[in-house]
């Protein structure tokens, strides 16, 4: 078996090099730490807008540095040049326009890092390890096989790092039906070694979760057993840091007391987690506004995209509070310049996008001080900073707009501004109310408001029905057949030539329960309009059949008693309904033609507003 395997082994590692060679090359082809490596891509995608990147893969469980490599295009080849850190152990290439990706024929591009000319140790292991985020790295397949061939070929040329990397190994392995209960066996072993000796605890979150699954009751019983029994372990600090996080953004008048605690009862912290635990204490002292330990330990911190999400939210804070209104200025102007640091180093075009939101966030607050301290000419001009970077698509900043011109007098810009945004299907209560202020103070008096309002609410309901048109899908809806929270069986087929609308949620989801008094709106809104809700209850990881229903039962209290709630069933940590609609996140809505063809989806919940309006024009269009 040994011989068949790395047989098998050297067919893919060959076949990978091969793709490279008519592709990607890399030079030298057996590259070592502190080596400048040479890229070169002819692919379908060498063209100048795309961007070559590396992740640079270390051992462990997702550890890795993503960076663009700095490269030219020239005579349809694209090549870029970097250099190899000492640690390193494996490279990931995600070649990409923004748009397309170029995954190799989903097997994705990398290389294996060497030492005096052998591959080097550990190498294999993280090439393994890290081609389970195919997904993520190069929008690929993840081929789970090929993940644990590498691992087991890692074993076969160094047996002494199968005890560091065992529990990594073994959640791979038990993605392979065929070796989930020898992975549940050998993960048990290993537990019960951890909770004798207490060595390795630093696995136990990952060895649990390869034992129970997503049962957090569980999980969480188990971890705690190892916990109770090494206080001072790696697993029991790991346990104090999460706590004292949460505490640091929710609670932090208790946060400090449980930094105390972590700090006086474990000495051997690594400096990962040291970093980690002055970000929390930064957190701590923001949500205090103890500006003084606030300012000593964020002076420590140099990472520009901390420092511009932290000034930012004290800044906030301090804004709605009406707080030391001159030093909120000071610190929002400090998260403006972090965020320009941060885009001043190329990033890949995902994470730009990620930061010129960010940018477009801070903008707004800063505007909200300017308007609140006088300068609104200023709060205008960030305002509409804000807006462009939102590309005009975020009804608060369009809002906001609209509000500081109205404050600044500058009634005309205000009209048109609301005038386009309202027949632009961004309009809103707020913004008719901010229109009719405009157009009163232009013309003196209301004569004609009601109507032109009229008209451009009715532009805006056509612009925003098309534009749903626009993002329709057309396919049957899967069937199924549900248990309610009463016992009786439900089969969507049964509402055939109604509109269905399935809401997806569960009782320890926020914006689930946010958005219930929106749903409730609407349903009120379309009596009568041949539309059912079905609101399905999934993704009940830590619940027992009773505790499901009970749970149910404190969530939807009497306000919600004409929900029809169904109970998705459950197979281990399946969710039967869920994957048939391939319910990735919730709360999710998919509304379903009378001819049962599903037709649309919608994920998240913004705003009672934005929901109602969405559910009653799409109802409209699918009646």
């Amino acid at each position: 078996m040994k011989k068949i395997f790395f047989f098998s082994f050297l067919i893919y590692f060959t076949s990978s090099l091969c793709a490279q060679n008519q592709v990607l090359t890399i030079h030298p082809l057996k590259p070592e730490s502190g080596d400048t490596v040479t890229v070169t891509y002819i692919g379908d995608l060498a063209k100048p807008d795309t961007e070559i990147s590396y992740f640079f893969n270390y051992m462990g469980e997702n550890r890795f540095k993503n960076e663009i490599i700095p490269s030219e295009f020239q005579n349809n080849k694209i090549t870029g040049r970097f250099k190899l850190p000492d640690t390193v152990l494996y490279v990931s290439i995600k070649i990409t326009n923004g748009k397309e990706f170029d995954n190799n024929r989903d097997k994705g591009y990398g290389f294996n890092v060497y030492e005096n000319g052998k591959p080097k140790k550990g190498t294999f292991f993280t090439q393994g390890a890290v081609s389970l985020y195919n997904k993520y790295f190069f929008n690929a397949k993840v081929d789970t096989l090929k993940a644990i061939q590498l691992m087991e070929k890692e074993y076969q040329l160094h047996p002494d790092l199968k005890e560091s990397t065992l529990p990594i190994y073994l959640s791979t392995l038990k993605l392979d039906k065929s070796k989930e209960a020898e992975a549940v066996k050998l993960s048990t072993e290993y537990y019960n070694k951890i909770l004798e000796t207490g060595k390795n605890d630093n696995f136990t979150e990952r060895i649990v979760e390869t034992i129970v699954g997503r049962d957090h009751q569980k999980r969480d019983s188990l971890i705690n057993e190892v916990i109770k029994k090494h206080p001072k372990g790696k697993a029991a600090l790991r346990k104090q840091y999460i706590d004292f996080y949460f505490m640091a953004m929710y609670l932090p008048d208790s946060a400090l007391t449980r930094y105390n605690s972590i700090v006086e009862n474990f000495s051997d912290i690594e400096p990962e987690m040291r970093t980690q635990l002055t970000h929390s204490l930064i957190t701590t002292y923001r949500g205090l506004l103890d500006y003084d330990n606030f300012e000593k330990h964020i002076s420590k911190v140099n990472d520009p995209s901390f420092l511009a999400r932290e000034y930012n939210e004290i800044a906030w804070k301090m804004a709605t509070k009406d707080k030391d209104m001159d030093l909120a200025k000071k610190y929002s102007e400090k998260s403006l310049l972090n965020v320009d640091k941060m885009m001043e180093v190329k990033k890949p075009e995902t994470t730009r996008i990620i930061f010129l939101r960010n940018k477009a966030n801070y903008l707004d607050t800063y505007a909200y001080i300017l308007n609140k301290l006088g300068d609104t000419q200023g709060a205008v001009d960030n305002e509409v900073k804000s807006a462009e970077l939102f590309n005009w698509e975020n009804l608060g900043a369009n809002e906001n707009v609209v509000q500081y011109l109205v404050n600044n007098k500058q009634f005309e810009d205000a009209l048109s501004k609301s005038e386009n945004f309202i027949k632009d299907k961004y309009g809103s209560a707020k913004m008719d109310s901010l229109y009719k202020v405009a157009y009163i103070a232009l013309n003196g008096d209301d004569t004609g408001l009601h109507q032109a309002l009229e008209n451009l609410k009715n532009a805006g309901n056509l612009s925003y029905i098309e534009e749903l048109k626009k993002k329709m899908i057309s396919m049957p809806a899967p069937d199924f057949s549900l248990k309610d929270d009463e016992g009786n069986t439900v089969r969507l087929s049964d509402f055939k030539g109604s509109v269905v609308i399935l809401d997806f949620w569960a009782s320890w989801c926020g914006p689930c329960i946010a958005s219930f008094p929106a749903m409730l709106k609407a349903m009120n809104e379309l009596k009568g309009e041949d539309v059912v809700f079905l609101f399905i209850n999934t993704q009940e990881y830590d619940n027992s059949d009773e505790k499901r229903l009970e749970a149910i039962s404190k969530t939807l209290d009497d306000k919600f008693a004409d929900f029809r709630v169904l109970i998705d069933e459950k197979n281990n940590d399946q969710f039967l309904v869920g994957n048939l609609y391939n319910v990735k996140a919730i709360p999710v809505k998919f509304f379903i033609d009378k001819q049962g063809t599903l037709r649309y989806s919608s994920t998240g919940f913004e705003s009672e507003e934005k929901l109602v309006k969405e559910l009653k024009a799409l109802v409209n269009v699918l009646k």
